[in-house]
């Protein structure tokens, strides 16, 4: 592949990347802001930390759409959301942990679709970790301080993991969809090219036909 070929891939991806990052800063916006509504009246301990969560969301969201880069998006979430969702499950020993472990596989999902697979890996250990000390020395903890769930109180529960669910399969498939996308345009792109490319060879050999070294080499940087 040619540099140029590199460039224009990279572009392209790019593009891909941009559209999810605002896709899912602007879902999980709205989804957080309805859980921190629901937290916040029956006063459950996921209060701050959800409250944290929309927070970022929200910069994210805004950052991404002015900037048009999903960088900054991208590291918000790759930084902010293991250590949020580690951080709750091991500092609230009267938390309601159930739906944590999804949340956790929203965050390393998108490192790995958004930043790439290095950060992807390091935000998985860093929460395998996360979630092994909390096994090891809070578990029981946390079991023995939580009260039994009110009727309400498991229906927030309830909407938490629906929401989590839903955010999975939504990032999944928005992932599939514009990686698809991507692909057909550089494809597209790519085969114009040669095309243009082809018609410059044929002029090229009809007004010069001893430059056959500079058709060649034309035909080196697109193959």
């Amino acid at each position: 592949m040619s540099e140029d070929q590199k460039n224009l891939q990279e572009r392209i991806f790019n593009k891909m990347r941009y559209a999810l990052s605002l896709n899912l800063a602007l879902i999980l916006t709205g989804f957080l802001a309805i859980l921190l509504s629901v937290f916040i009246y029956l006063d459950q301990p996921a209060t701050l930390f959800t409250g944290l969560g929309f927070f970022i969301c929200v910069i994210a969201a805004i950052s991404t759409y002015v900037t048009k880069n999903y960088k900054v998006a991208g590291y918000l979430f790759a930084i902010a959301g293991p250590i949020l969702v580690v951080g709750f499950m091991n500092t609230v020993p009267n938390g309601y942990h159930v739906a944590d472990p999804l949340w956790m596989i929203i965050v390393a999902l998108f490192a790995y679709f958004v930043m790439g697979k290095r950060i992807g890996n390091l935000i998985l250990i860093f929460e395998a970790l996360g979630l092994i000390y909390y096994v090891i020395f809070n578990l029981n903890d946390n079991i023995n301080s939580i009260a039994s769930l009110a009727p309400i109180a498991r229906y927030a529960l309830s909407f938490n993991i629906l929401t989590c669910s839903i955010v999975i399969t939504y990032l999944v498939h928005l992932f599939l969809k514009r990686n698809a996308i991507a692909v057909a345009e550089y494809e597209n792109i790519l085969n114009e090219l040669k095309g243009k490319n082809i018609l410059v060879q044929n002029r090229i050999g009809k007004k010069h036909p001893c430059s056959k070294r500079f058709i060649t080499l034309l035909k080196t940087t697109y193959r």
